[in-house]
């Protein structure tokens, strides 16, 4: 999901598990700051179910004084550790 607007933080929950995301001053464009956030977390395998991986996603997004929620199912991909 790419924002049309920078926003100001993001919470994102799956799983039963809350993660803030992160973003950087070093991107620039589409990738810039408060446009690109990041997170990660760490899941036991036990929660993800063999042969899916698609998994259900609520995301907070603030910017100002408006805060939108939207739920998308999403593709969990393993990251590094």
């Amino acid at each position: 999901m790419w924002l049309a607007s920078p926003a100001t933080r993001i919470d994102v929950a799956l799983l039963g598990r809350k993660v803030r995301l992160a973003t950087s001053h070093t991107g620039t464009g589409a990738y810039g700051f408060r446009r690109y956030w990041t997170g990660f977390i760490h899941l036991p395998s036990a929660q993800v179910k063999p042969g899916t991986n698609d998994v259900r996603v609520r995301i907070t997004v603030m910017g100002g004084a408006t805060t939108a929620h939207f739920t998308r199912l999403v593709y969990l991909s393993a990251g590094w550790g």
